[in-house]
Order: C-alpha cells, then structure tokens, then sequence
C-alpha cells in the first residue's frame, strides 16, 4: 500500500471504479526476498530530483535538475515502468498486471539498469527481470536486474482497471500523466517518495546523462 493513501483510498484508486483519477501512481516496489518483472516505458529518466547538501535533512526539499547536473547532491532518478506483477491491495481488491508505476532509483540502484542499457541501446520497451534480496541494505526495486525474454509486443499499460486508451479519457490523468503513459514530475514530488531521499548516499560520478 502507498505511504500516503489509506486503504479506503487504495482501493478505490485500484479498482478503477472512478470516474476520476484522484491519486498519484504507486512507486514500484518489492517485498524482500520477492522477484518481478517489469518493462521500461520510458527511453530515460524523466524527472532528476536532488537534496541540495545545504537541506534540511530531517524535512528535505526535493528539486528537479537537468540530467548531469548537480554532482555533488543526493540525488534520486525517476522513470515510468510497466509492472508486470499482479496483487492483491489490503481490502482484497484484486489488482491485474501491467500497472504503470513510477520507477525511482538511487545512484546505487540505477547502476544495474545502466549495463543492461549500455549492452543493448536503451532501455525503452526492455523487458527486466529484477529480484529483491532479503539483506536489510536491499534497494526496494530490487538488486539483481537481468534482461527477461522480450515479448513481440509490449503489454497494454493498464491504470487500475482501465487500458491506457481509457485512462485518457478520466479527468484528472493530464495531472499525473502525458499522453503516451509516462509519468510527470509532479507524481515523484509526494510524501512517499520524499521519505526516500533520506535513504540516499551522495550521488557523484553516477552518469545520469545515459539512456536510463
């Protein structure tokens, strides 16, 4: 469940029986020791969000950059994926496959996403295998990532229970996502994901520039 909505919230988010999208999209995460796949939607970071040295770190203030920018700064990278894991929220509503969900990444996490990009050109509509191990020190989107097989056509991104194509036509889905499914900046600059900021080590020498 999202650090930030209550159950009743979750559900209703979930379950597509809006007629409104009203909530943020989920971060993509896994349990310790859990396995996932998921495919890369975006053909890079769409948001850079840094932790100037200077701020507060008990209430950090996060602020987008450019790619490259910012070395000395912790930094988090966020990207759209297509997760490909169905679940079950805690009211029990079923929730299908192939969520879009926002991908954030430390420096020390996106390494592993970097190699597979370098040895094949991108990342964009890859299809990844990732495994979270059950070391306390285990990133929540998972320390081992391996290229999956690639399937002749990538999944239809869903939205609770509605298609993308669908999704579009909800108000409120110009709010946290464009057109073509990936998310906005707006989306990384919640609560939850805040939190996380204060989990990173100092992001310098990690090239954000590459296909990510």
């Amino acid at each position: 469940m999202n650090d930030f909505l209550d159950e009743d919230q979750e559900a209703s988010m979930e379950s597509g029986g809006s007629s409104s999208i009203k909530y943020p999209p989920f971060k993509y995460t896994l349990k310790k020791g859990e396995s996932g796949a998921f495919t890369m939607l975006s053909e890079k970071a769409e948001t850079v969000l840094v932790m100037p040295v200077s701020s507060n770190r008990q209430y950090p203030d996060w602020v987008p950059c450019e790619p490259g920018s910012h070395e000395d700064e912790k930094k988090i990278l966020c990207a759209t994926v297509i997760d490909h894991n169905e679940y079950t929220t805690a009211k029990g509503v079923k929730v299908p496959a192939n969520q879009l969900r926002l991908l954030c990444a430390s420096p020390y996490s996106v390494k592993g996403l970097q190699e597979i990009s370098k040895e094949f050109g991108g990342l964009k509509g890859q299809t990844i295998k990732v495994k979270r191990s059950t070391s306390d020190k285990a990133p929540a989107i998972g320390d081992t990532f391996v290229r999956g097989k690639q399937p002749d056509k990538v999944p239809t991104p869903m939205i609770g229970k509605h298609t993308l194509e669908e999704a579009r036509k909800l108000s409120g889905f110009s709010q946290f996502y464009n057109d073509d499914g990936t998310i906005k900046a707006v989306a990384a600059l919640t609560p939850s994901v805040k939190e996380d900021v204060t989990k990173l080590k100092p992001g310098r020498g990690i090239d954000d520039g590459i296909p990510f």
